[in-house]
């Protein structure tokens, strides 16, 4: 009966600390998809781990508590670290079947479990190192597959809306704002009513930001009529009726990018909702791309890296020194001079001479 209650503790200790790490975790973002993307990891190592006969803390879960020697402990923290490494390259989806699981994905997996037993270690919840210490990560090319948008997509994508229609005023403004601001898709979308301050024809958006950020956008003139045609049109807001920040008869918590299909008509605007919205202009769902294309625009206009730094919310300069030399290493600006010193003649400009 004791051995029991002791197997029992143990499990509940386990679970215990699961659920403390998870709502620790996300208490700054207050995101369910971040919580279910940690609850998915840790579930998904403990499963692979209970699977293969022991428990988180490296020990079949059969067995009581109980002091352990510092070989089988040993043990227990090798073993943990084989598990670690085949889950974090388990692969489910078909281009990862294909392909294998990519270095930054493999590192971000066992980067989160990791987490998980420092947080268990400095809290004296786990007498056990973390065995995720030693693991040697993959090799990853910074922000390799960081690319902006070129001015002809982003023209063409705008060329496509109507915006006469509620559906163009929304999409036009939804991208303006993407576009202008840098901010990431999920803080633009989530954004609600209180999150607007509008004065004398201007308009400040307050965003709530990755790492728990507050952080403030002046808009510009041209971004500011392209909300307010929205706003118009889908709130029938006037700002000539309301000199309040947030307007008087609109809801401070109303989401501000409402879906208009069907199925979720007047909702707020979901992940895959937003994603579709930007498939149908540019014909992809990277909507990240919006983000690397005013990092560089930014760049090119002559804003230094630190302004970069603050606009963007990254908390140094370093992450966002490597970001932008990755965005803009396709460039070569003598790449004219290096075909000229070469001796190949540019027919097209001395045409152009005449």
């Amino acid at each position: 009966m004791l051995a029991q209650l002791q197997r029992s503790d143990r499990t509940a200790l386990i679970e215990h600390t699961i659920a403390l790490w998870i709502t620790t975790k996300t208490a700054a973002s207050d995101s369910s998809r971040t919580r279910d993307s940690y609850e998915r990891a840790i579930w998904g190592f403990r499963g692979m781990a209970l699977t293969a006969g022991i428990d988180l803390d490296g020990f079949p879960p059969t067995d009581p508590v109980q002091s352990r020697t510092l070989e089988e402990t040993e043990h227990a923290l090798a073993a943990l670290g084989l598990i670690a490494q085949a889950w974090a390259s388990s692969a489910a989806k078909e281009k990862q079947l294909q392909e294998g699981i990519s270095a930054h994905t493999y590192n971000n997996r066992l980067a989160t479990i990791s987490s998980f037993y420092r947080f268990a270690k400095e809290r004296r919840l786990f007498h056990l190192d973390n065995p995720l210490e030693q693991i040697e990560r993959r090799k990853v090319q910074d922000y390799v597959s960081a690319r902006p948008l070129f001015n002809e997509q982003i023209a063409d994508a705008f060329a496509k809306i109507d915006k006469q229609t509620l559906p163009g005023k929304r999409d036009c403004a939804l991208l303006f704002l993407l576009l202008a601001t840098g901010r990431r898709a999920s803080e633009v979308r989530l954004l609600m009513w209180k999150d607007l301050f509008i004065y004398d024809g201007g308009m400040t958006i307050h965003f709530h930001c990755k790492g728990g950020k507050e952080l403030y956008d002046h808009l510009e003139p041209r971004v500011v009529r392209a909300m307010l045609d929205y706003l118009k049109a889908m709130f029938q807001y006037d700002p000539a009726l309301s000199s309040l920040a947030s307007g008087s008869l609109i809801d401070p918590d109303q989401r501000l990018w409402l879906s208009l299909s069907h199925k979720r008509y007047r909702q707020g605007l979901s992940q895959r909702g937003l994603a579709d919205i930007f498939e149908r202009y540019f014909g992809m769902t990277k909507i990240h791309a919006t983000r690397h294309t005013f990092a560089l625009t930014m760049l090119k206009a002559g804003a230094t890296i630190l302004e970069i730094m603050q606009r963007l919310g990254h908390s140094n300069i370093a992450t966002t020194s490597r970001y932008l030399n990755s965005l803009s290493s396709a460039e070569n600006r003598l790449a004219s001079h290096v075909l000229d010193d070469m001796g190949f003649a540019d027919e097209e400009k001395s045409l152009t001479r005449f």
